[in-house]
């Protein structure tokens, strides 16, 4: 009988030990959808969303644009935001005069306020296009890669980016691509999805895709009608975003237990007694 009654205390640690074993549990973004875009031909470019379209706290917010730069190198110092925001910038095609320059940067709202972004810009621009988009999931997510920016002075179908390497599964990568085009002739390269389009003069789109494991990548873009380069050349910018620490998780193992309390083998008294588990 006493044997019995330990059996009993055991199996009742065993199980309640067994209960809770924590794992990591990856966040996860949701797809990107546009808070604004605009073209623009100004220093200090503004963008604001309305109702649905604003981000809400905790969402990853990403900017694109690309602009010409028709005198000297017009370089964006910052970025803000009525919710003061802070933000990062990600990647720069660092292109001169008589060019297109093509940015990224991105902020994690503090706030689901709708707000007004604004960019300052030095010297003044002759056009450009700019979009806002949102992602959730993005609560601690910061720059994963950047791919080198890629510009080039010739035309191909598709125009295909450097490489770029990710460190976990389910990135974000959002992709730009533009050039002098009299109609815009960019699609979204396989595997991913268009974000937006030209707004204003040339030719410009945005792409992205949540990639399903770590690896390396690369954005297409393709392009059925022809840039035109002379002074100018196109850009092609690529940057992947990470999410932010895994959320702890608690999961129960259950276990099988054999007992042979009439074994002949081991004496009743022996504190021995065999325990057959088998973990599931």
């Amino acid at each position: 009988m006493r044997s019995v009654i330990k059996f009993v205390g055991i199996l009742c640690l065993i199980l309640a030990g067994a209960a809770m074993f924590p794992q990591g549990v990856e966040a996860s973004f949701g797809a990107p959808s546009i808070i604004c875009g605009q073209g623009f031909s100004s220093s200090a470019p503004t963008c604001s969303g309305a109702g649905a379209t604003c981000a809400s706290s905790g969402d990853l917010v990403v900017i694109s644009l690309s602009y010409y730069q028709s005198s000297g190198a017009q370089t964006i110092s910052g970025w803000s935001d009525t919710n003061s925001d802070s933000f990062t910038q990600d990647a720069d095609s660092a292109t001169g005069a008589n060019n297109y320059r093509t940015y990224m940067f991105h902020t994690v709202a503090n706030s689901s306020s709708c707000t007004t972004y604004t960019a300052t810009i030095s010297g003044t621009v002759s056009f450009g296009n700019l979009s806002i988009t949102k992602s959730s999931g993005g609560t601690g997510a910061t720059t994963d890669a950047v791919a080198t920016p890629l510009t080039f002075s010739s035309n191909a179908n598709p125009q295909v980016g450097p490489n770029l390497t990710t460190s976990q599964t389910g990135d974000l990568i959002i992709a730009i691509a533009n050039c002098a085009e009299g109609s815009n002739g960019w699609g979204a390269g396989s595997g991913y999805t268009q974000l937006d389009t030209t707004y204003s003069s040339n030719a410009w789109k945005t792409e992205y895709q949540i990639v399903g494991g770590a690896g390396t990548y690369n954005a297409t873009f393709s392009n059925s009608q022809t840039c035109s380069f002379g002074t100018s050349i196109g850009n092609l910018v690529t940057v992947a975003y990470k999410t932010g620490a895994a959320t702890p998780r608690f999961r129960s193992h259950s276990s099988i237990i054999s007992f042979h309390p009439h074994s002949r083998k081991i004496p009743w008294s022996d504190r021995r007694r065999r325990l057959e588990m088998s973990k599931i």
